[in-house]
């Protein structure tokens, strides 16, 4: 996993990093293989889902993209999934955020 790279790296050789490298190794497989029964199809019925090819472009292209669009057009659902179909989010974590329930919450407080 992506989280436990670093401080194996630094880790000195033993038995006790050896198995945060079996465990870590078996998450991640446990991940692959849970991702096979995703279903990853897009839903045709969001607006999102007619640019899924150049947002998924972008996203290969770029470390970071922001998709702005209508309320209800399937950012939250969809860009998950745009994602793991690149292979992201397998190894890591997929993160995504929403300025206006910030701004909302920041006012708020």
């Amino acid at each position: 996993m992506r989280r436990d790279y670093f401080a194996l790296r630094r880790a000195k050789p033993g038995t006790t990093k050896d198995a945060k490298i079996a465990a870590s190794v078996a998450l991640l497989e446990q991940r692959r293989l849970s991702l096979q029964q995703l279903n990853l199809t897009p839903a045709p019925d969001l607006p999102v889902s007619a640019a899924a090819e150049q947002i998924c472009a972008a996203i290969k292209d770029h470390q970071v993209i922001i998709v702005a669009g209508e309320t209800g057009s399937g950012k939250t659902t969809q860009l998950p999934k745009f994602c793991l179909q690149n292979g992201l989010g397998v190894s890591g974590a997929i993160a995504h955020t929403q300025p206006r329930r910030i701004a909302a919450r920041t006012v708020a407080q």
